[in-house]
């Protein structure tokens, strides 16, 4: 280490020196040449890394902390190229070479001269589980720990574990980086007490399952993971999972009163027959579940698959669900198949990348609360009904009707196909505006063939009497529809997006917009105008252009950005 400053020197010498180990003197040596000291401090921290002997490591390391520990803490991350929010310890743990064990007996020390160094980041970190680390530190910790190389890693762990400075984030790595399964249950309990903990758990279930065989298909594992995951299940997986546990999930579906199941994985093997494995018999046992509240789904299937009407079975006689979810995955283009039954207790529905059949349209609207409906198909057959073409917009009014409760509504972009009529828009706008409890409403649509929602100046104006609104997102409004909107005084409206629409902000439009925000009732928090743009925007690209044109006696147009800044001002 020729070249290094004088205090790097000597802690290379001092396993071979032990008179080297000097509190004055190295804390001496450090403060001679500080600016030197941080400099080198990377080199030389791969340079111990690299030594042959262990055990020096090890006593270079231990008397580091312990003479200099606030330059230790504070650069040895610097060296792991971790960025400084990590902790170091973490940071020499993750560099430890793999041939070489880390005594437990160090990090200990380590761990306690750390402490002293860091009370100021625990005072500040008081609701963090690390208690002697920074909450940045930490959250780095965890998703580095189970990257340790060292050929004790099971170990090293373990001890992390024991003493608390582990959370669980990167759990399913222990199974990857092939750690104990006595590690890996470890960290699984530990995990257990945290909150918001299943989808981690999910992802460990899923890690654990796909082993081929290991060790980690250990039941009394596999039970608390399940249990602990939501319950959660990718139904993909069923050719690697032992025969009893695919009988468990079974058994489970039966009573469960949450689930969100995954499958459809298009990297699975095509033999294996997965509807007939465990997706059908999975869904069948949930038939008749009457204790089943939520049911989310992230699938990929077609109008041929028995999973369609096994799917819609359970919709129907599962009459306690009240948070149905169903989104298509793995298949950006592609749209699968979802009946919707009628379902009485619904809370929540959201349907994404879902091909609605006709029938089904009425039945998204008739219930629950909060309804999303995302870049949905919907089917309507050739030649109508009984000689009568459908019209697109009427079983979602006729739904809508019936649903006094819906309190949000989120439709982006439904293409409808087949033969139908388009005349029931204005229709279905009215039954809209007349939902009492309605507080959220986000309608997007384009001009490629999606369901048009061809809001008029009036109807905007309509929008502004719905007495409970709080959001409003429309990506299409018509010159002078903000007007209208603001006009009515919509008092209780926080978030207003809307898309330039069949043409930009008019003089009116922007008046209504100054006299709205000046109102001493308005709540308005956020206001966007166009896609990624926001009111600053606006005022530049839209309203700016207003000054240089004749204008009337309202001297507020003569300077919109100020007019707009004035009213900002006295607002805030």
């Amino acid at each position: 280490m020729n070249g290094c400053p004088p205090l790097f020197q000597l802690l290379e010498r001092l396993p071979r020196n032990s008179r080297l180990d000097n509190v004055d003197l190295l804390r001496g040596l450090y403060r001679d040449d500080t600016e030197a000291v941080e400099e080198g401090w990377s080199d030389w921290f791969k340079e111990l890394m690299k030594l042959q002997s262990n055990e020096n490591r090890c006593k270079i390391f231990d008397a580091t902390f312990r003479i200099i520990p606030e330059l230790t803490t504070q650069k040895v991350v610097e060296a792991g190229d971790f960025g400084t929010d990590l902790s170091p310890l973490l940071a020499m743990i993750s560099m430890w070479p793999a041939e070489s064990l880390i005594p437990i007996e160090l990090l200990d020390k380590l761990k306690e001269k750390m402490a002293e160094t860091q009370k100021k980041d625990a005072v500040l970190s008081q609701n963090d589980p690390l208690q002697l680390y920074s909450i940045r530190g930490f959250r780095l910790f965890q998703t580095h720990i189970f990257n340790c190389k060292c050929s004790n890693k099971n170990d090293v762990v373990m001890w992390a574990i024991r003493n608390t400075i582990w959370d669980g984030y990167g759990l399913e790595d222990g199974i990857s980086h092939g750690y104990s399964l006595e590690v890996v249950m470890a960290a699984a309990r530990a995990l257990v007490s945290k909150p918001n903990h299943d989808t981690i758990f999910a992802r460990v279930l899923d890690r654990a399952l796909s082993s081929w065989g290991g060790p980690y298909l250990d039941e009394s594992l596999l039970r608390f993971l399940w249990r602990n995951s939501g319950p959660s299940i990718d139904l993909s997986l069923s050719d690697r999972m032992p025969d009893w546990f695919r009988d468990f999930v079974v058994s489970e579906a039966r009573t469960v009163a949450k689930i969100n199941l995954k499958w459809g994985h298009p990297d699975r093997d095509e033999h294996v027959q997965e509807p007939e494995l465990l997706v059908l018999p999975t869904l069948r046992a949930m038939q008749g579940n009457s204790t089943l509240t939520k049911l989310h789904i992230h699938c990929e299937h077609d109008e041929t698959d028995e999973c369609v009407d096994a799917l819609h079975d359970v919709l129907a006689d599962c009459t306690s669900l009240e948070d149905f979810s169903f989104i298509q995955v793995y298949d950006p283009d592609g749209h699968s198949l979802v009946r919707i039954p009628r379902m009485p207790k619904l809370d929540k529905l959201h349907l994404q990348g879902v091909f609605l059949p006709s029938e089904s349209l009425e039945a998204t609207m008739s219930t629950a609360r909060e309804i999303s409906i995302i870049y949905c198909d919907s089917g309507f057959p050739t030649g109508g009904t009984g000689g009568t073409v459908p019209d697109c917009y009427e079983g979602w009014a006729r739904g809508l009707a019936n649903n006094s409760r819906i309190e949000e509504l989120k439709s982006v972009l439904t293409f409808p196909s087949g033969e139908f009529r388009e005349d029931g828009r204005s229709d279905f706008l009215r039954t809209l505006f007349s939902r009492p409890n309605l507080k959220r409403v986000q309608l997007t649509w384009d001009e490629t063939g999606s369901i048009s929602f061809g809001v008029t100046p009036e109807e905007m104006g309509l929008f502004g009497t719905i007495p409970a609104l709080e959001s409003l997102d429309l990506s299409h409004v018509p010159p002078d529809g903000l007007k209208n909107l603001l006009a009515a005084r919509p008092f209780n409206l926080r978030l207003l997006h809307i898309g330039q629409g069949q043409g930009s902000m008019t003089r009116d439009d922007f008046r209504g917009l100054l006299d709205f925000l000046a109102h001493s009732e308005c709540k308005l928090e956020k206001f966007r105008f166009s896609i990624s743009k926001y009111i600053d925007e606006l005022v530049l690209n839209s309203i700016a252009a207003l000054a240089s044109e004749d204008v009337d006696d309202d001297d507020r147009l003569t300077d919109p950005i100020r007019s707009l800044n004035n009213v900002l001002r006295d607002k805030n």
